[in-house]
């Protein structure tokens, strides 16, 4: 009888591992990673964390290639072995980002996503700015607004190498798809609220 009970316990933890990922798909598609850090948020939260914390080596950390005065010209060999370690990166990092936030976005849309430069936008310019970027709050603008285009307010703070935080509160457009209202079609980035200008902007 103990066996018995044992045998069926042993059963149930395995039915409840193979349904976690499941639940913490985006929307009705394939599940993300079960280890994804934000795999319980909504699909627009998710995105959103993903396209603005930084640092997040996994997501964005690119490869840097120095030129110039008093750099050593490299050669072909090391331009070569640059190149594929360059391309190598950027598959690795593709993957990353389809675990995290692929599942998120309708049939075929995830690729319009990725080859968008919106997509590092803040990432680059949290790393040049080295700056620790965070999401504190995500609001829908219009909650009475039942079309499949919504505006989000998600507000940033940004933390500089001296401790000192400034917070910004952005605006994005979501367009969702009109099958599947949990997946993606795009997002959009529509006012930065002076993030970009925080080193000052030209008049």
């Amino acid at each position: 009888m103990r066996r018995y009970s044992y045998m069926i316990r042993v059963l149930v933890i395995m039915i409840l591992t193979a349904l976690i990922p499941a639940l913490s798909s985006c929307g009705s598609g394939a599940s993300s990673t079960p280890d994804a850090k934000d795999a319980g948020l909504p699909p627009v939260e998710r995105v959103l964390r993903a396209m603005i914390e930084y640092p997040n080596e996994e997501l964005f950390n690119p490869t840097m290639t120095y030129i110039g005065l008093g750099v050593p010209e490299m050669t072909e060999e090391e331009r070569a072995e640059a190149q594929a370690e360059a391309e190598k990166n950027r598959e690795k990092e593709k993957s990353a980002w389809q675990a995290a936030v692929g599942d998120c976005f309708a049939n075929g849309m995830f690729d319009t996503f990725y080859d968008n430069w919106e997509r590092t936008e803040i990432l680059g310019t949290a790393r040049i700015l080295k700056l620790t970027t965070v999401v504190k709050s995500v609001d829908i603008i219009d909650k009475e607004e039942e079309d499949n285009v919504k505006q989000y307010q998600v507000t940033i703070e940004a933390t500089d190498d001296t401790g000192h935080v400034d917070t910004y509160d952005t605006v994005w457009l979501v367009t969702f798809d009109s099958a599947d209202p949990q997946l993606l079609q795009s997002i959009e980035l529509l006012a930065d609220g002076g993030f970009f200008c925080r080193s000052g902007c030209p008049l």
